[in-house]
């Protein structure tokens, strides 16, 4: 069985999280692995856009850009949230994405068979 780590289709990343805030000093962080399950096509297009926002927000976490980007991606419509199978939180990419993508595929074949 593959690691989670060496798994393609999921993205990591890791937080801090305080279990109780209002707590002693004797408690500790607790370090919490976030995965971010999403289906290839959303993948492709989260990763570009990660690649675009990492020079110019640096100071961000890579946790933090992912989660700042699926959710414009969710405001414009291009992404949603979902509950798989298993009962995780996932995200795919939406239908109208998938339409736009393949109206910009056709546009290019057509392009492709007028200069040929």
């Amino acid at each position: 069985m593959r690691s989670e780590k060496s798994n393609p289709f999921m993205l990591q990343a890791t937080h801090l999280f305080r279990p109780f805030l209002f707590a002693a000093p004797f408690v500790h962080d607790v370090q919490i692995t976030m995965i971010f399950r999403m289906d290839t096509i959303l993948r492709f297009w989260v990763y570009c856009s990660y690649q675009n926002h990492q020079h110019k927000k640096a100071s961000h976490t890579r946790a933090e850009m992912i989660v700042e980007i699926l959710r414009d991606y969710e405001r414009t419509g291009d992404a949603m949230r979902y509950v798989n199978a298993k009962g995780q939180i996932a995200w795919k990419a939406s239908p109208w994405l998938i339409s736009r993508l393949a109206d910009a595929e056709r546009e290019v074949q057509q392009d492709m068979e007028e200069f040929s």
